[in-house]
């Protein structure tokens, strides 16, 4: 069973660098559109932050004992 989210619309500014490299992802078809580029990214950038976050606790929880 697939839940859908409701979206809310943003904006943003980006440097060109950036954009070029975002419709090229688009052109290879890697992402259906810049939203679902931007997504992705912020989406495993906050997930692997959190990890990260998590790995450090458990390491000075190990420390402190």
């Amino acid at each position: 069973m697939m839940y859908y989210t409701m979206k809310h619309q943003t904006s943003i500014t980006i440097e060109e660098e950036v954009m070029h490299l975002v419709k090229s992802k688009m052109r290879d078809g890697t992402f259906r559109n810049q939203s679902h580029l931007f997504e992705f990214a912020v989406r495993q950038l906050l997930l692997g932050e959190t990890k990260e976050i998590e790995e450090l606790e458990e390491t000075n929880e190990e420390v402190e004992q």
